[in-house]
């Protein structure tokens, strides 16, 4: 059975984008992208960007079969061709998680920024250090979140895209 990988790019986020839609109706996607700092929208914003961008990149592996290489000059440049559809979200993997630490770090930041030296003297003070701790360490974990399941969304499917581009590879290898 030859399935498309776009047809298999279908299957795998139909049901995720559904169930994000549901999310953002019923209120659940606000939990997690409760971020004074918008790097978690940021995060998941480009996760998706990028997860229709595979989803172009599969449509166009899909017709740009090895019986294609005769529109390319060489054999060279129609690797060169399919390999750079991909070079996009294997950079992307690492960016999320990078935008992910980096929204740990913030959130460190924002949880201690606010630590006056008489704030462990009156109650009312510590509430509020409380409160912006709170708020810095939902702003680490959330980011850090989103980061993870952006780089696990689009790895998963970079590897499905990667194995159809090498069996083209392979196909266009053995003609002559």
């Amino acid at each position: 059975m030859n399935l498309k990988i776009f047809n298999v790019w279908l299957i795998f986020n139909v049901p995720i984008f559904t169930i994000l839609i549901m999310a953002g109706i019923t209120g659940y996607l606000n939990i997690i992208l409760n971020d004074i700092t918008y790097i978690t929208h940021f995060i998941f914003i480009f996760t998706l960007f990028n997860i229709f961008y595979m989803g172009y990149t599969s449509y166009k592996i899909d017709k740009l079969q090895y019986h294609h290489i005769e529109e390319f000059e060489t054999k060279d440049k129609f690797f060169y061709h399919l390999e750079s559809m991909l070079s996009f979200p294997k950079w992307s993997t690492n960016f999320v998680v990078t935008l992910g630490f980096l929204g740990t770090i913030v959130g460190v930041i924002i949880g201690f920024s606010y630590l006056p030296q008489e704030a462990f003297s009156e109650a009312t003070k510590m509430q509020e250090f409380i409160r912006t701790m709170l708020i810095g360490f939902s702003v680490e974990l959330n980011s850090l979140l989103m980061g993870i399941i952006g780089k696990i969304w689009i790895s998963s499917f970079l590897y499905l895209q990667t194995s159809k581009v090498s069996k083209v590879f392979v196909d266009a290898s053995q003609l002559q």
